[in-house]
């Protein structure tokens, strides 16, 4: 996330996720943007 700045859809796209599933996994891992 911080490699893109936090922007969801490129780091989604980086990771070959979808946006839903990156946000699922930063609510499981308690991660929130600064």
């Amino acid at each position: 996330l911080e490699a893109h700045e936090w922007r969801m859809a490129e780091t989604a796209s980086t990771l070959n996720i979808s946006r839903k599933t990156l946000w699922q996994k930063m609510k499981k891992l308690d991660i929130h943007k600064p």
